[in-house]
């Protein structure tokens, strides 16, 4: 499932036009970007997802039913519930990270127990498809996408896209990278490996 935000608000509508704006302007001249603007360290990693607010997860534990939750929702705080544990924090955290933590604290009553954390349900998951685009907006879903899966919601680049030169936007802890896509190079098949799973919070950007 996925679905398109509507009624924005009007700081929703202010921020999103100021947002392309500041992208319009670093992608002036020359048709784009720059290459010395882009990311050019190695491929970008697939993401692996991080869990936020109101995102469903199950956490079962071996043989041992009474300890598992079937379908736990992060709750505003950040936090799950699970028995004997009480609370867990888990936004921010991959599936992975929150089984490690929750066998650590499971391990005062179980010994050496096997834990697995599943995704049930993603509402959390967000990002922007902005300029040269037919319906630019921020944009839910309740599964991964990739960028063309992104430019599919959004309508299509339009006639007067600069598509060889889409960015992706995306923030890490030392700061933003911007992340070369060349559309027509995807589609034709010859760079496939441009068309990334886009990570919560993402800007795709057509210029």
């Amino acid at each position: 499932m996925r679905r398109k935000i509507r009624g924005v608000g009007a700081l929703g509508r202010i921020w999103l036009a100021a947002l392309v704006a500041v992208l319009s302007t670093t992608a002036s001249g020359c048709g784009g970007l720059s290459r010395a603007a882009l990311y050019e360290g190695p491929p970008l990693a697939e993401p692996e997802y991080r869990l936020g607010v109101a995102d469903v997860i199950a956490i079962t534990v071996r043989d041992n039913p009474s300890f598992s939750v079937e379908e736990a929702i992060v709750r505003p705080d950040g936090h799950v519930t699970l028995p004997m544990v009480d609370d867990l924090r888990v936004v921010g955290l991959t599936p992975a990270q929150v089984r490690a933590e929750a066998a650590r604290r499971l391990e005062a009553y179980i010994k050496q127990p096997i834990v697995t954390v599943s995704l049930v349900q993603l509402n959390s998951y967000e990002f922007y498809v902005l300029g040269r685009v037919n319906a630019p907006n921020r944009y839910v879903s309740t599964r991964l996408v990739t960028v063309l899966q992104a430019l599919a919601m959004a309508g299509d680049v339009t006639p007067y896209a600069t598509p060889e030169n889409i960015v992706v936007i995306r923030r890490f802890p030392d700061g933003q990278r911007r992340v070369h896509v060349d559309y027509p190079a995807v589609v034709d098949g010859t760079r496939l490996s441009d068309n990334i799973h886009l990570e919560t919070g993402d800007v795709v950007f057509v210029p």
